[in-house]
């Protein structure tokens, strides 16, 4: 638990400062994606593929009914991660920079369900802490070249390979 929850701040902090620092990194990881993601899909196939064809003959007798209940159960179970991988790679995580967060945002407050002073008062709760030296991590703030840049890529024009475009 703890080990996993370092590597991930680690992670995340190399990340930020390759975001911020260099400007490669980021077109690098776009480009990346696509293969990335065929990598996955082939490792996931290839488990099943030695799951359904080579483990499960040596476990139960070749075309027995038993053989045909694990048969149908690792193809339900197979679909179901196929599936969820694939929802997990197509699904826009969305971004506090983006137009569309702001105005969301400013809808739920003029329906009253976010208010300012909310925001307000987390955000000086959040500068007494830094202020202080209080807690776990704190953020590096952001500067505004940074914030153009997130805004710039989270409004570009769509490229070919973008969710949207299914």
């Amino acid at each position: 638990g703890r080990v996993a929850l370092w590597l991930a701040t680690q992670f995340d902090r190399m990340l930020d400062f390759c975001l911020e620092h260099c400007k490669c990194c980021e077109s690098m990881m776009l480009y990346m994606g696509a293969p990335l993601v065929v990598f996955g899909v082939l490792l996931i196939v290839s488990v099943i593929k030695i799951g359904m064809y080579d483990v499960l003959p040596l476990v139960v007798t070749p075309y027995s009914f038993v053989h045909w209940v694990h048969i149908m159960w690792a193809m339900l179970l197979s679909v179901n991660v196929l599936w969820n991988y694939y929802m997990g790679v197509f699904t826009d995580p969305g971004s506090q920079y983006s137009d569309h967060y702001k105005r969301l945002c400013k809808e739920a407050r003029e329906m009253g369900l976010l208010q300012e002073e909310q925001d307000q008062r987390q955000q000086q709760q959040q500068q007494q802490q830094q202020q202080q030296g209080g807690g776990r991590r704190r953020r590096r703030q952001h500067s505004s070249s940074h914030q153009e840049h997130h805004s710039y890529w989270n409004n570009r024009p769509l490229m070919p390979w973008d969710w949207t475009k299914c």
